[in-house]
């Protein structure tokens, strides 16, 4: 396996993660500045606190930024032939992907800052949260990470990493509000990520607990440790097609 790291590549992988994850961010962060203006007009100013509207704002689109970021980053290259020219060098096939999917991440994470424009423009005030920023980038690494495996397999990646993130969440819902989940559903469940450890909710955020925090750090490793693992030992000839 070649090991040189592509950072010279870094600057157009960020180039190509704006040009798509940014657009996105501008335009969703921008339909909803403006009903919240419409909305704190008609509630005469009152309302959540900036904080509160940041998190609303950032929660209103974050699965959609990071499968922006995330889709389609390994299959694609495999199903139109472009590895066998982002290969011709020696670059590590492992640590280019590794390093783009960690690019989308970079991008992903400044929907926070772009988010609190929003809410300057809203509300009169700039806000920032440490609280929403981690918990976003949680999210990253889960959902992310997910559709980072799945792409070292599957040309659909983010259709099934779409899926499961629907499925875990449905589920997890259903659950917590008391309804009748059965036992083998439930095993299925905590062998899915765990998506509701990272969610934002309503009111101020918060950041998770050590107990959420290590669950979701080591889950996510295992996810983007698998795809490099598959990157490094299976054929890129042979991956992403189906």
């Amino acid at each position: 396996m070649r090991i040189r790291m592509p950072l010279r590549y870094a600057s157009w992988m960020l180039r190509d993660a704006l040009r798509s994850v940014g657009v996105i961010e501008l335009i969703v962060i921008g339909l909803m500045t403006f009903l919240l203006i419409n909305l704190r007009s008609a509630a005469d100013g009152k309302g959540p606190s900036g904080v509160t509207l940041l998190a609303q704002l950032v929660t209103g689109f974050d699965w959609v930024v990071v499968m922006v970021a995330t889709g389609g980053i390994v299959a694609t290259d495999l199903t139109r032939g472009y590895f066998r020219t982002l290969f011709s060098e020696p670059v590590s096939p492992p640590l280019y992907y590794l390093q783009r999917w960690l690019v989308g991440a970079v991008a992903v994470g400044l929907s926070v800052p772009i988010a609190g424009i929003g809410v300057l423009v809203a509300d009169g005030s700039f806000v920032f949260s440490g609280a929403v920023l981690v918990r976003l980038l949680l999210l990253y690494l889960l959902l992310g990470g997910l559709t980072f495996m799945l792409s070292t397999l599957l040309r659909r990646d983010w259709l099934f990493a779409l899926l499961i993130f629907i499925v875990q969440t449905l589920i997890q819902s259903l659950s917590a509000s008391g309804l009748g989940v059965g036992p083998t559903v439930r095993a299925i469940v905590r062998a899915l990520p765990p998506f509701h450890l990272v969610e934002i909710g309503p009111g101020v955020p918060t950041y998770p607990g050590s107990a959420a925090l290590f669950h979701v750090l080591v889950y996510g490793a295992v996810l983007v440790g698998i795809a490099v693992t598959v990157l490094a030992y299976r054929p890129l000839g042979t991956g992403g097609r189906e």
